[in-house]
């Protein structure tokens, strides 16, 4: 079973660091997971939220700042951390990453693993059916994983040549499960979130041994030494 570091595997370092993605490749991750977002320049910053201000203090949305604004913030949190853009995870050779994007920024990603010859060692995480076909044209055969809006999406995204499904931990039902796997691609679970008990990313014991029972491919997680440490006793 894969273990996929959400947001970067954000406990000892922020998320969406380089420092937190180092850390969870070293505690075991199969993959970091990053997302991204254009500056008001169209450089892909490495940025989950809607705005700045949570994580920098900073009310502009990250559209709205130009890429070397953006490179200038430093974390409310941590200010030795500093922000990224997806060239910088590049150069510095983190890898196996899942990239999670919008369909808007599709080119540019694409065309960034390119230029950095990085097409064996990404994941794309999308969206829409639409992005899926785009980089079906462009990368024949790069792995991509359907960020699906709700289990009625499932065949849909199978049909069209997803390698693997993301189903949040709320819907993991027998049906669904089965659905995904009749479908001949692999089920990654986003552990916690909405209509559970834990924050998206940080089961606890109990909710994490309910997911495994249900024989899932991969999984989202936050706490990488935390879920080894509930595998390895199962």
């Amino acid at each position: 079973m894969k273990l996929i570091a959400h947001a970067c595997g954000p406990t000892l370092y922020p998320s969406n660091t380089i420092f937190s993605a180092r850390e969870a490749l070293k505690n075991g991750a199969d993959l970091v997971e990053l997302d991204l977002q254009y500056t008001s320049d169209q450089r892909l910053a490495v940025f989950h939220d809607k705005d700045l201000m949570k994580k920098y203090g900073d009310p502009r949305r990250c559209c709205e700042v130009t890429a070397e604004e953006f490179l200038s913030l430093r974390l409310k949190k941590d200010p030795a951390c500093p922000s990224h853009l997806l060239d910088h995870f590049f150069r510095c050779e983190i890898a196996p990453i899942l990239l999670h994007h919008s369909h808007s920024v599709l080119e540019s990603v694409v065309d960034l693993v390119e230029e950095y010859g990085y097409e064996d060692r990404v994941t794309f995480g999308i969206t829409e059916v639409r992005s899926l076909v785009r980089i079906r044209e462009r990368l024949p055969e790069a792995k991509v994983l359907g960020f699906i809006h709700g289990p009625e999406n499932i065949e849909e995204f199978a049909r069209h040549g997803v390698n693997y499904i993301r189903l949040w931990e709320r819907w993991m039902t027998p049906e669904n499960v089965a659905r995904v796997k009749s479908a001949g691609v692999e089920l990654w679970v986003m552990t916690g979130g909405p209509e559970t008990e834990c924050k998206v990313g940080f089961p606890n014991e109990e909710s994490l041994k309910r997911v495994v029972a249900m024989e899932p491919d991969g999984l989202l997680v936050n706490d990488l030494p935390f879920v080894k440490s509930v595998l390895a006793s199962l």
